[in-house]
């Protein structure tokens, strides 16, 4: 374990140890700190060697400026309205461990609009500490672990557990256009979907409403075996949401129609956006506000609603049949191996693609059927199950009533 430097000396022994080019940035970095300080200077070299390595003086100050006793910022992970996140260590009784964990630091006065407008401003800071200390005593293989928040400056720290796959939205757009037969596509039908489902029902076993269900706030690892809900900024629990007037103005792209009618937000409409991160997932379609979520929350007729909806999730339920004809078309351009893995992958999207859709149908609906993604698994091989009788007896099976 290194010890975290607190004297100008030793910052200049190492400064003179690293090579030229990277010392003259790290030295254009410490220009633009405020207050220089011997353990600031040593958080930008820190970070410049052990963090990022491609650093800008930028980031570089960030993660100087990031003087937590407890913890030095490797890098920065990301930057939202309500605070920035960065890669850190752990720092204890002056020893940098090798212990990394992911931290946010918040932003009282650019918090997200739903708890905004809920509390006065010297509210907020107590407010949220202890809606985070409840959550970290939240153990779940799907629920990223939060630990207890600690003071920061005017505002707090929200130490969690570090997920280096990142998440869901940024997984899809690396997948090819002809995504259904990406390896990659698999994990998301047997591990994420699934997986993201249980931790919903989790939270809502245990009395919480999540109000901000997204693709950005579910994260994986690099090997895709693991998925975790995270950045539960906006949850509350059903109590809370009873006693108080907090009402939820979703995004189109993932809110339940009622939410777009100003209603209060409910596990009901957390299942509706549920059900919208798994339309992204089997469409592959960009979340977008003009998107067909935000197109289909705009209709007001519960027939022509269903009507479209049916229409685009049987879409999507006859490409994923579709695969194995096209893989099959394709034999002779390619190799045996590649054949061997194509065909393997198309025979187990063929299998989870149209349970998938069924169980889309209810979670989409008009007035949506919220108790659908509980056992989700089960639900899942129950469906298999019919699929390969129906496929042994060459029956075309359809899953969405």
């Amino acid at each position: 374990m290194q010890r975290l430097i607190r004297s100008e000396g030793m910052v200049e022994a190492w400064l003179s140890n690293i090579e030229k080019k990277e010392e003259l940035l790290i030295r254009e970095a410490i220009k633009k700190l405020t207050n220089p300080n011997p353990t600031k200077k040593y958080r930008a070299i820190y970070a410049s060697q052990y963090g990022n390595k491609n650093a800008e003086i930028s980031e570089i100050v960030e993660c100087a400026e990031f003087d937590h006793p407890n913890y030095i910022a490797l890098k920065k992970l990301g930057e939202g309205g309500s605070g920035k996140v960065f890669l850190t260590r752990r720092v204890i009784g002056g020893e940098i461990t090798n212990v990394e964990l992911a931290a946010k630091v918040f932003k009282l006065n650019q918090l997200h609009p739903i708890i905004k407008g809920e509390r006065e401003r010297r509210e907020l800071k107590q407010l949220m500490i202890n809606e985070f200390t409840k959550l970290a005593y939240v153990q779940h293989p799907n629920i990223l672990k939060t630990f207890v928040p600690e003071d920061f400056h005017e505002t707090f720290l929200l130490p969690m557990e570090y997920m280096n796959g990142g998440n869901l939205e940024e997984l899809l757009n690396e997948l090819s256009s002809d995504y259904m037969c990406d390896i990659k596509f698999l994990p998301l039908l047997q591990t994420m979907i699934p997986g993201i489902a249980e931790g919903v029902d989790y939270l809502h076993r245990n009395g919480y409403v999540l109000r901000d269900l997204k693709l950005k706030n579910m994260l994986t690892n690099q090997t895709l075996k693991k998925v975790k809900l995270g950045d539960f900024e906006t949850i509350t629990s059903i109590e809370e949401l009873q006693t108080s007037n907090r009402f939820t103005i979703g995004s189109n792209m993932y809110a339940a129609p009622e939410l777009i009618r100003g209603e209060k937000a409910t596990q009901s409409s957390d299942a509706y956006a549920l059900g919208a991160c798994i339309y992204y997932i089997l469409s592959r379609e960009k979340p977008s506000d003009n998107g067909f979520i935000a197109t289909l929350n705009r209709i007001q007729d519960r027939r022509e609603y269903d009507r479209i909806l049916r229409k685009r999730l049987m879409k999507i339920q006859q490409s994923a049949l579709q695969i194995e004809e096209k893989i099959e078309a394709r034999k002779n351009d390619i190799g045996p191996e590649e054949y061997e893995i194509l065909y393997e992958t198309a025979e187990t999207v063929s299998e989870y693609v149209p349970p998938l859709t069924s169980i889309l149908h209810r979670l989409l609906a008009f007035k949506p059927d919220w108790r659908t993604f509980r056992n989700i698994h089960s639900r899942i091989q129950s469906f298999q199950n019919d699929y390969r009788r129906a496929k042994e007896r060459n029956i075309n099976l359809v899953f969405i009533p």
